[in-house]
């Protein structure tokens, strides 16, 4: 299988260089196969690189060209690419605090192991992952075309390999892992809730399709889209997770809020809004309570988490990376050197105030360029982030990123010249 999406990588960077509008949804579509791996390095018994940050060595090289040709860079390039420089400088802090202790990346979310702090080959690897991430979000805001389409092409993607995978568990069909999770570095397979499969498709676990499926829901309300809405949203609660449950119903409650304020504030009465938030509560109500196994999953899922080891464990590790933030004085130990579960205690216990600095202006400076749609998709995803996702090396966080950069940073351009 590498051999096959090593063969992916090279056709989706000649396909690249020959059309540019091609790329974004070239990128949207390996930015959902983080489980597969086109080349096996070396280190720690064999790591494996995606297509996505193969295809993404070509982007860089491409931006940097480019680069050289443009005389004002978007202030949303400009704040990524500072970023990106913050997180190599903040290795350093790693030989600064050389007696502290924590948690390794190779422990695992739920099997946390406390060790010296050293500075590790995978701290620089992540460091390369955030500047390919970078210079993805420059190049989106300089010549970013069709993120819109790209994403929903990999959400029917997405849900067409889930829906493979309710088959496959209950027909006994042969599973994704082979073909989309040939990374040993990761385990790549299907969990149980009460019989129940806690569908993934491509993802390596629930909690990161819950985050993509919910980022695409409130996307598709933006857009209009109705099917790929439902889609979204059935997806979300067939991950059968805290995560994806949670973002749905923050979604329609927004939506919700949003259509009530509008009702008191303007004189137009907009009754479908609420209606349709109306409908989609009492369907998804509908479904749950029909089927108890189905209302015991959903429930052990988000009301029965706080009473599970997974939980206190995970909770520890986030209060232990803001112990690690206060004991350094705000300076944080060192790009990926502590391993919490939340990408707010990662930022905090890991980059500090800097970091956490630069990268809550590049987000917000990405929603309010963008708005709308692809505002609410990054919003929602990074909320998901800071439930249950602490890594920058997640390709669809950057993809949620550059399509918001390139949505805005267009006019920025125009305005400027």
């Amino acid at each position: 299988m590498t051999v096959l999406w090593l063969a992916v990588a090279i056709a989706a960077s000649c396909v690249a260089i020959a059309r540019s509008d091609a790329r974004s949804t070239l990128l949207c579509l390996l930015a959902i196969l983080p489980g597969t791996a086109a080349i096996i390095l070396p280190l720690g018994g064999g790591t494996g690189v995606s297509p996505f940050w193969l295809f993404a060595i070509v982007m860089a090289g491409l931006t940097i060209l480019f680069i050289t040709r443009v005389r004002v860079l978007p202030r949303i390039a400009v704040v990524s690419l500072a970023f990106a420089t913050w997180t190599a400088l903040s290795l350093m802090c790693t030989t600064l605090f050389p007696n502290l202790m924590v948690f390794a990346p190779r422990g695992g979310i739920d099997e946390p192991v406390l060790e010296p702090l050293v500075l590790s080959p995978s701290q620089m690897g992540q460091v390369l992952y955030v500047f390919l991430g970078a210079l993805i979000i420059v190049n989106a805001s300089l010549f970013g075309k069709g993120w819109r389409e790209g994403l929903e092409k990999a959400a029917w993607v997405v849900y067409a390999l889930m829906a493979y995978e309710l088959t496959a568990f209950f027909l006994g069909l042969p599973p994704l892992a082979p073909i989309f999770g040939n990374n040993e570095a990761y385990s790549f397979q299907t969990q149980t809730a009460f019989g129940l499969p806690r569908l993934h498709g491509p993802f390596l676990e629930p909690s990161q399709a819950g985050m993509f499926c919910g980022a695409m829901f409130a996307f598709s309300i933006g857009q209009r889209r109705r099917a790929l809405m439902l889609a979204s949203g059935v997806a979300a609660f067939a991950t059968l997770g805290t995560t994806g449950i949670i973002l749905v119903m923050v979604v329609i409650l927004a939506v919700l809020l949003k259509s009530a304020l509008r009702l008191v504030t303007s004189a137009r009465f907009q009754l479908l809004p609420i209606v349709g938030s109306l409908f989609l509560l009492g369907v998804s109500a509908i479904l749950v309570s029909s089927a108890p196994v189905i209302l015991n999953a959903v429930e052990e899922a988000t009301i029965g988490k706080g009473d599970t080891q997974s939980y206190e464990v995970r909770t520890a590790a986030d209060q232990y990376a803001v112990g690690l933030f206060l004991q350094t004085g705000g300076l944080g130990v060192g790009m990926a050197a502590n391993r919490p579960s939340s990408l707010l205690a990662a930022t905090l216990g890991n980059l500090g105030v800097p970091g956490l600095l630069l990268f809550s202006t590049l987000i917000f400076m990405c929603i309010r360029s963008a708005r709308g749609p692809l505002a609410a998709a990054l919003a929602v995803y990074i909320l998901g982030k800071v439930l249950a996702g602490p890594d920058f090396s997640d390709p669809t966080l950057w993809i949620f990123l550059a399509a918001c950069a390139a949505e805005g940073a267009s006019q920025e351009l125009e305005s400027s010249a």
